[in-house]
Order: structure tokens, then sequence, then C-alpha cells
């Protein structure tokens, strides 16, 4: 049988080659090569046949995949090799499909084998795939510890190293070796493979460790010879460790910089002698002078003096930090109106000391006596007076005059003057009569407007497969307008990327301006060199195992025959990586023979489908018990440890869909509880448990959807209540800011542990202790935030409404409605400085009930007519109702204890309401490294009813924290200060409420 075999080698895995020594390393490789090697024929032994010549022309009947034995799971390869059934067969197509199938960079090697099928020639495509390397494995007489090597790997790899880069690995090791004296230690990689994972393995023969047999020591180190060694820990004998070594010749050198010798260097040097038992190391250690820094003329700040000139900071008199410190006095001076002050430095050698002198003369400092404005006839003054920020009696500062002056040109521009010209001068005046002895000047801003430009007209030339109308929109200049440079440049880019997302990838566009001969007008004119447009030819899915092409499909904006647009290709590895199923994405193009057609190529490596999480936290704050015998609630500090446990399992079928269950619990334990009905000893008091079902573009639209059913247990500061039901949620993303939800929940509630008087609490509690609600909710988010979890700028604003009618299923009814608003922004360009403010506004009322009242027995109670004694019932349930305080809302409070005084029972604890204001103001301020500072004023109040609030009964806390930035996330440590005390339950509110939580507080 004949056959031929075409094959192209990855080179990102090379062969390697035979190693009869080590060698630099390196991550090359052997190249493309592509070869056809025709047969033998028994009848050709005197012909001269060119390659492949009994295939070439032949009809294509077959084309087969083989990847490790097996067939490809990938229908998406197919669509990679140009060579296709019934048509003849051409090396340029072979070629063209071994580039693009290499050029995937999942296979090692690809092989292309031809086999003589009746008339015509079958091929089959033969994928050495490319295996991730699982782990390394060190064999035989280490020296050094495995885990030592393998962190060795680690830091270089940042994981195991890839097969192609086992050489480079092994030269790692023996440099490794080398730096702990194993100076003839020997690395030899290799490769093991199965069919479940790679393997590099590194055969060792570490060697003799070498010892240290001459020391020779150079340079004046300012210390005796033998008291360097004991400081360095080097002594004849002893072996060599170079990362030990060049540490403590480090901290002797920043020893020598802390005590002035600012030249101070070390350096060493190893040399094996015969027969590698023995190294020869040289110390290098020069101290340098003694360098004294002073200051002539003029004084300065001594605080100033160490910022200003850094010597001691840097460790160094390089000449060029020296001048850099006589630039930075001169500019400190300029800023205190000191115009012509001058700064100049000198260096003085005598024998071991070294001295520098800056000289400063800072002479008179200048005061600005009036800016005037010249020059400007078409421009009034009292426009151009706003944009000038220095002021008359302030110190004179030429760089901030320059600023005026060029806000000044860039108005110019602004309104067409594209040729004006201003220029900043200053000008001495005499002295004041009266006041402090100081110089004055008059700074002027001198104008030249020249001819003010009006465009007249605007041309597109070489347009011809976009329509011009398009084209026109993306202008924004307009005839009749002032011409603006920098709005013309933003035309002519907008216009180049509207043509690269219309596929147009090699298009230009220039701007030409075409001014009269007075300058007063101008046309602009866009010539555009379009190129060829490039479209979708296939779109091709490689990688995913697991999820369904049609699951990728759906996500891509671009389809066969579309334009490959640049915002399209961002847009679809955005959406591809949202998707949350891949460890990484690619989408690229391949060219091919077609002319202005690509193939787009999606290249997927999958995530895990199971996905596995758990973690703990503490939780502190203050918190409401019952007092002693009955008494009035006391606040006491509540420390609560918690965990929590998730599973999920995602991509269900291929098709995105996922499962996910999550459990949360608390122990909260009070260490001295008043009395025995108090239940807040040790337990898992308060849990949560949610089982949910995630269906994404449910029905074909762009909606998720979310069921979930849960299982909860809450603990308040007043009641607790357990909570059991199911909940469906429909989500929509609008667009990147926007988020649009609905939501229905049924559930069953029960209130327990309740701690209010009976007269005071609400005759909702008491009717309904166990209710069931069925509650339809809407929202709207609007996030624009540059973080969610510890955002610096942007907004975030969201509106929730619930209703909840008998006619739905509920027992009881009400409507509710909830808003909040967030908006962070970033003061200073350096540090992080974050002023962070919030408001959030909750209304509720409940919807009117009659309840046949009952005894005990369940009997009905009778009026004294014999009928039944009928009450109404219109509060808002319990587990429904707005509390505030504690760490989110008002951190001067325990948790739930603000409120007004119909909100609070007898005994002080919190009955809540129907009405919430809280209003937020913090700054957010860095401390040093992960550390930040925060200072804080809260406000606000829950009130009865809706109708009554009353922003004159808000309530206030003024407060500080810390942050510390762990990997988790920002730990806070918050402490507020109540502005007003009151007497609550007859005793007087604590002062200060300490909070110990993880999150911003919003």
């Amino acid at each position: 049988m004949d056959a031929s075999v075409f094959s192209r080698r990855n080179e990102m895995c090379p062969a390697r080659p035979a190693r009869p020594a080590r060698s630099p390393a390196r991550a090359g490789g052997t190249g493309a090569v592509v070869a056809l090697l025709a047969a033998a024929l028994a009848s050709a032994a005197t012909a001269q046949v060119p390659p492949g010549a009994p295939y070439a022309g032949r009809t294509v009947t077959a084309v087969r995949f083989e990847e490790s034995g097996a067939e490809p799971i990938e229908t998406g390869l197919r669509d990679l090799v140009q060579t296709e059934v019934g048509r003849p067969l051409s090396l340029l197509d072979v070629r063209a499909s071994i580039a693009n199938l290499v050029g995937v960079g999942r296979f090692e090697d690809v092989q292309v084998d031809a086999v003589a099928d009746g008339d015509g020639v079958a091929l089959t495509y033969r994928l050495v795939p490319l295996r991730a390397v699982a782990g390394v494995e060190f064999h035989g007489r280490l020296g050094l510890s495995s885990g030592r090597l393998e962190r060795a790997l680690e830091d270089r790899f940042n994981g195991p190293p890839p097969v192609g880069r086992a050489e480079a690995a092994a030269g790692l090791l023996e440099q490794l070796y080398g730096d702990y004296g194993y100076v003839q230690a020997r690395v030899t990689p290799s490769v093991r493979t199965d069919d479940r994972r790679t393997v590099l393995v590194f055969d060792i023969e570490a060697g003799p460790r070498a010892r240290i047999g001459a020391i020779e020591v150079t340079g004046d180190a300012r210390l005796p010879d033998v008291e360097l060694l004991r400081r360095l820990d080097v002594a004849m004998g002893g072996h060599y460790d170079r990362a030990r070594l060049e540490a403590r010749l480090s901290a002797y050198v920043s020893d020598l910089l802390e005590r002035g010798f600012y030249e101070a260097e070390a350096s060493h040097h190893v040399s094996a002698a015969a027969g590698g038992s023995t190294l020869a190391l040289q110390l290098a250690v020069e101290a340098g002078p003694s360098v004294t820094i002073r200051f002539e003329g003029d004084p300065i700040p001594p605080d100033q003096q160490r910022e200003l000139v850094p010597v001691a900071r840097e460790g160094s008199v390089d000449e060029d930090l020296l001048e850099d410190s006589d630039r930075r006095i001169a500019r400190y001076l300029h800023e205190q109106g000191y115009w012509r002050a001058a700064v100049s430095h000198r260096r003085t050698r005598m024998d071991d000391r070294l001295d520098l002198v800056f000289t400063i003369a800072r002479g008179e400092r200048y005061l600005v006596s009036e800016v005037e404005i010249v020059g400007h006839r078409q421009v009034p003054e009292a426009d151009l007076r706003p944009l000038v920020r220095i002021e008359a009696g302030q110190p004179f500062v030429e760089s901030e005059l320059d600023a005026d002056a060029n806000a000044i040109e860039r108005h110019y521009t602004s309104l067409g003057y594209a040729q004006v010209s201003v220029r900043a001068d200053a000008l001495k005046t005499p002295q004041a009569a009266v006041g402090p002895p100081a110089a004055f000047v008059t700074p002027r801003i001198v104008i030249t407007e020249g001819p003010r430009s009006i465009i007249t007209g605007i041309r597109i030339e070489g347009r011809e497969a976009v329509p011009e109308a398009a084209l026109r929109e993306a202008i924004s200049s307009t005839a009749g307008e002032p011409y603006v440079v920098a709005r013309a440049v933003a035309d002519r880019n907008a216009l180049a990327r509207l043509y690269l997302n219309e596929g147009y990838q090699d298009a230009g566009v220039q701007v030409d301006r075409e001014f009269s001969e007075d300058q007063t007008s101008v046309d602009l004119v866009f010539v555009v060199d379009e190129g060829r447009q490039t479209v979708v030819d296939h779109v091709i899915v490689i990688g995913n195992a697991r999820t369904s092409t049609d699951t990728v499909l759906r996500e891509l904006p671009l389809r066969a025959g579309d334009p490959i647009g640049l915002d399209d290709l961002i847009e679809a590895q955005r959406r591809l990586a949202a998707l949350g199923l891949f460890r990484r994405v690619n989408v690229s193009q391949i060219g091919h023979g077609a002319a202005g057609r690509s193939d787009l190529l999606v290249t997927l490596e999958e995530a895990p489908a199971t996905t596995l999480g758990y973690g703990g936290g503490v939780e502190a704050g203050r918190r409401l018990r019952s007092g002693a015998a009955g008494g009035p609630a006391e606040e006491y500090i509540d420390v609560s440890p918690r965990g929590f446990f998730e599973v999920g399992r995602r991509n269900l079928w291929g098709k995105n869909r996922s499962v996910n269950f999550f459990a949360r619990v608390s122990v909260r334990r009070d260490t001295n509880p008043p009395d025995a009905t108090d239940t807040s000893g040790l337990g898992f008091n308060e849990y949560r448990v949610v089982g949910s079902y995630r269906e994404p573009r449910v029905a074909g639209t762009n909606a998720d959807l979310l069921l979930n059913g849960f299982l909860e247990q809450v603990l308040r500061t007043s009641f607790n209540f357990s909570r059991k039901g199911i909940t469906a949620e429909a989500t929509k993303q609008l667009d990147p800011i926007y988020r649009l939800s609905g939501r229905y929940s049924f559930g069953v509630t029960k209130l327990f542990d309740e701690r209010l008087n009976e007269e005071d609490q609400l005759l909702i509690d008491r009717l309904f202790p166990q209710v069931r609600l069925s509650i339809f909710s809407s929202s709207l988010v609007r996030d624009t935030r540059n973080d969610p979890i510890d955002p610096s700028a942007g907004h975030w604003i969201a509106l929730d409404g619930e209703v909840a009618t008998r006619t739905l299923g509920s027992e009881v009814g009400f409507a509710k409605t909830y808003a909040q608003a967030f908006s962070y922004r970033r003061l200073t360009r350096g540090r992080r400085v974050v002023l962070a403010l919030g408001a959030r506004l909750g209304l509720a009322t409940g919807f009117p009930r009659d309840v046949e009242g009952t005894t005990e027995a369940g009997d009905p109670v009778l009026d004294e007519n014999g009928q039944p004694v009928v009450t109404t019932v219109k509060e808002v349930p319990a587990s429904e109702r707005f509390f505030a305080g504690g760490d989110t809302t008002v951190r001067g409070f325990a948790i739930d204890r603000l409120g007004t005084p119909d909100t609070i029972d007898q005994q002080g604890f919190p009955i809540g309401g129907n009405g919430l204001i809280v209003l937020n103001v913090e700054l957010r301020v860095p401390l040093w490294q992960n550390i930040g500072v925060v200072g804080f004023l809260d406000g606000g109040n829950v009130y009865a009813r809706a109708g009554s609030i009353n922003l004159g009964q808000m309530r206030g806390s003024l407060g500080f924290g810390l942050r510390y930035q762990s990997p988790i996330g920002p730990l806070r440590v918050d402490l507020g200060f109540k502005l007003d005390r009151r007497i609550v339950a007859g005793e007087r509110e604590p002062l200060t409420a300490l909070h110990i939580s993880f999150g911003q507080a919003f």
C-alpha cells in the first residue's frame, strides 16, 4: 500500500537533542518542518519520482482525525483543515491545514498519513497532544532537599515547567546547586507520560559539596579582615552558600550606609580549585569615604533637607542625584515665592572624607502685584479671568503662571483660534511703601490671537463600502462651528475605529485641512483608504470537552459572513470569560487562501465542573440581651465565630446550567447569661442552608433563572425567627451598567424567643407567630463601581419593591420599597484617599385584614351579643420590618438598637418600624502598606410609620476605624460615638459601640 507522511512539530515542545555536556539553557525548538515522503515502489528502482507525485491531484476520498489512538471529541477540528472530500489533493492545502492545527497551540506534533483509496487518497491527521506537566520528580543523589528544588522551579516557572522548558529547568537546578557549593552537579531531564498525566523527571548527581579553601579580601572595609569574616560568618573549611553570603554582605553595606559611607559597595566571587573539592573565595568590600552634608547660605528646615537631598535614603552620592537635589531645592524655594533662587553644590574629597556642600541663595521673596492679560481682542477679558488661578498678594510661582497661560491657550483653541500664541512674562515692580518687606512682580499673559477659523465644509474622500451617513454620524465636528484641532483628531480616530469594527483591518484615515487665504475658514477633508474587508468564513470552537458548542456560539456576537470587528472580538472574549466555565479563553483569527475571509478560532480550556469552597471568620459587635431579674435590656460585646461550606456543579449537560449547595453557621455565646430563660448560649443558633439551580438564557431570552430552596434561622435583638421556603428569580442584564430582576418567594416564617413585653408587641406578631408569606418583588440596579468589594470610584444605585397579598397565598399582606444609593470618589491622584457616601430609604405599609379572635383552646371569642369578636390587623410582620443600628448602618449604636421611642419597648428592645432612613459619610485613607484608617459620620432612624419619617428626629454617630486589606477582603474595626446620648428604658445609653467584621461598611 502506498503511503506518505506530512508532519510539523510544534516549536513549544521540541525534541531534546543528546547533551554530552551542559550547554546554555534555551527554549528554542527544531522549527517548523513540513516534509512529504513517498513510499518506496517496487517498480521504481531507477526512475526519479517527485515526492508526492502518487497523490498530488488525486481526489480526496476521506479525511480522518486521530488523537492518542482515538478519534478526538472536538468536532471543530475539521473546520481547521483545507483538504476537503471531493476536491483534488493539494500540497499547499496540506501545509495550510497543518499550520492551522499547530497554531491552535494544543498539539506537540501534527502528522498527516496519505493512503491510496482506489483512484483517490484517504488522509488521516494524527494529532500528538501537548500535555500539561502534572508534576516533577527528582531521582538520584540530591544533596539538597526536594522541597528546595521544587521551590526554585515554582519561583521561576510559576509551577511545573512545560515540557519544552525542560532543558532550561535543568540548567536552573545546576545553577542552584552551584550556589550551594555543588560545583560538579549534573541534572538530566526526561519526560514520563502515560494516558493520564505527564511528569518531568530530573536525574541528579549532586557530587561532593566543595568547601572554602582560600579567602582573599580586597578594598577598605573599615574593619580588620578577621572581624569582617566573623560578621560575614565565613571561614576556611566552611561550606559556601551564595544567598546567605550575599544577604550578610548586603546587611554590612546597609550598616555602612547608616554610618554615612554612602559610596559603600561589596561583592564576592568564587572559583573552583583543581578537582572541584575546594573553592577560592574573593571578597571585595569598599566602604568609600565618610560623607557629610552641609548647607551654606540661606537656611531651609531640617526636615526638608532630608527630603530634598535624599542621599541617605538612596544610599548614593551619584552626580545625577546631587544635580536632581539642586533642582528639588530650587523648586521648593520657587514654590515659596523665591522667584530667583539659585542652588549649587560642590564636592570636596579630603583623605577618607567627602564633603557635600549645597549653597543656597534664595534672594528676594516675590509677591503677585496684579495679573495683566494683554493682546486679547476677540475674546473678552471677563471670559479669560476665571482661567487665571494666581491672585494678587500670594507668593509668585512661575510654574503656576505658565499653567494659567496654557489654560488660556486651550480655551482659545476650543473657540477655533488654531494659530493662537500665549506666553507668560513677569515684570518686577517697585516695592510697596507699606507692609512687610518683599518684592512685587506683575505677571503678564500676552496673547497673539490670530484668525478664528470656522469650519465651512466637511468632505469624506476614498469612501466606497461604508455608507457616508454612517461615517458622518461618527464625526463630531460640524460645519459652522469653530475648528478645534483636538476634535478633528478625535474624529479621525473615530472613523478609523468605525472601519475596524466593520472588518476593515488595514483601513487608514487621515484628516487634511484646507484653509482660506485669510485663515478664517477651513474645510476638513477625511481621506479614507478602506483596504479589504475581512468577514468570518467559519466559526471554529475547540477545547470544549463538556460544554456544548451551541452554548459557546450563543455567546458570540459574530456569525459566518459577519465582518470581523475589533469591538466584536473584544466582546466575544468578555462574554465567554463571564460564563465562568473556562480557565482560559482566546478568540483569534486564522487567515487562509480565500481573500477577505478568515476563520474565527475560539480556543477554550475548561475549568473543573465541580467547585468546592469553605472558610470561616468572626464578627464582633454590641448586642442587646435581657437584663438581670427582668430588668431593662443591656448591651454586651458579642463575638460570633462563623463558617461556611459550598459545593457546586456547573455546566450541566454542556448547557451552562449549574446547581449549588451552600451552608453557613454562626456560633453565638453569652458567657454570663442573666437568667435561665436567655437562649444565647453556645450552639449553632444562626444558620442558612440554600440549594440552588441556575438556568441561563431561560426560554431563549437573555434572562437568567435562579431557583432556590432555603432553610434558615436568624437571631435578632428582640426576637429570633426561622424561615423555610422557595424562591424563583429572573435576572436580565440590560447593559453593562443596568440590571433588572423579578422574583417570587413563598415561605413560612416562625417567631420564637420574643423578648418584647406583651403589651408592646404588635398585634400581628401575637396573632401570627407563624406566618405564611407569598411575595412578588422586583429590583433595578445601576452599578458603575470599579471594584465591587473595595470600590474607589463609581456609583451603586438600587431600587427594590415587593408586595404580598392574600390573593397570592399570603396570610397577611404588605407593600415595601427600599432604595439605596452609594457613591465613591477618589480625592487624590497619588494616595488612594476615597470619599464614600451612602443613603438608604425604606418605606412599608401593611394591608388590613380582619381576624376573628380565639381562646387558647381554639374557641371563638364572642361579644355580649354573641357575635365573634373581629380584630383588624394592618401591621407588617416582624421579619419584614426595618431595623437599624450596627456595623453597616449607624455605627454608634448596637445592632438593631436605633429607633424612635414608639419603635422601642419599655425594656429597651426594638420593635422595628415601617420607615427607615440611613445616611453615611466615610473618608478612607491609606496609612501604611495594607493598613488604612477611616473617619465616618453616620445618621438615621427607624420610624413606626412610613408617613412619620422626620429628618429632625434623625440620630447620628461619629467615629473612626482601621482597615486591613487581607487576601479575602478588608478586615475592619470601627468605633462609633453617639452624638446625642439619651435615656432608654430608664438608663443612659452607652457612649460608644465597637464593631469588627469583614468588608467595607457600604
